[in-house]
């Protein structure tokens, strides 16, 4: 978990005073509350490598640079997902289950958008073989949470589901929002508008009014206040 700084701690506060509320979906996974998400072999393996230290001084960025120095070391597995509607075996580097994901959670970005209140979570499974594969997976994924887009190389997969069993060979570690707890097999199953969140007051985005800056040969002059319309009424 994240350390939370006083300037922080105090907005939080501010936020619970003002009452507005949100309802979200969560989830049960090995029956542990699970809010974000559960990452499956090489998203644990960059949990566990990510120092105490680094996380408290880095936050979510500490994720992010294990990953990096570990990426040459991603290995495949075998996996079996069972979900509501089907099973899938695949052999894969990495899959994320997720409720919520932030956008620095790269391995769980292969669908276009997460949506935290659906009633489904999104399930993410990244399969690169190889250090170049791996980078240009992770590029992909990276690209897919800033455009919000589907992630489209043939590596990486996604689906969704209301609960998903996962078993892996060998087994995998899991890591459990920013916690490892275990290998696998997990079971996973979303507990539709399960959560009640505190959250800032929503407050339209203002739409810029005028951009002159750039043009060619632009002069701007601006009139006496007198010489203006009015406009007040």
């Amino acid at each position: 978990s994240m350390p939370v700084r006083p300037r922080r701690l105090q907005s939080q506060c501010q936020i619970i005073e003002r009452g507005h509320t949100r309802v979200i979906d969560a989830a049960y996974c090995n029956q542990r509350p699970m809010v974000l998400l559960a990452g499956i072999g090489f998203e644990a393996d960059v949990v566990e490598q990510a120092s105490r230290e680094a996380k408290n001084r880095l936050g979510m960025l500490a994720y992010v640079l294990s990953g990096i120095r570990q990426l040459r070391d991603m290995e495949q597995f075998e996996a079996t997902l069972e979900t509501d509607s089907q099973v899938v075996s695949v052999s894969a580097s990495a899959i994320t289950v997720a409720n919520l994901a932030p956008a620095t959670s790269i391995l769980a970005q292969g669908p276009a958008k997460i949506v935290e209140d659906d009633g489904l979570m999104d399930i993410t499974i990244a399969a690169p073989s190889g250090f170049a594969s791996a980078v240009a997976a992770s590029y992909e994924l990276f690209k897919s949470a800033l455009s919000g887009s589907a992630a489209e190389r043939e590596d990486i997969g996604f689906l969704q589901a209301k609960s998903v069993k996962i078993s892996a060979e060998p087994p995998q570690k899991v890591a459990l929002d920013g916690e490892i707890i275990g290998t696998t097999p997990v079971e996973i199953t979303c507990v539709p508008q399960g959560l009640t969140l505190f959250v800032p007051t929503e407050a339209a985005e203002p739409l810029e009014a005028e951009k002159l800056t750039g043009l060619p040969k632009l002069k701007i002059k601006d009139k006496p206040v007198d010489d203006r319309p009015d406009t007040s009424n």
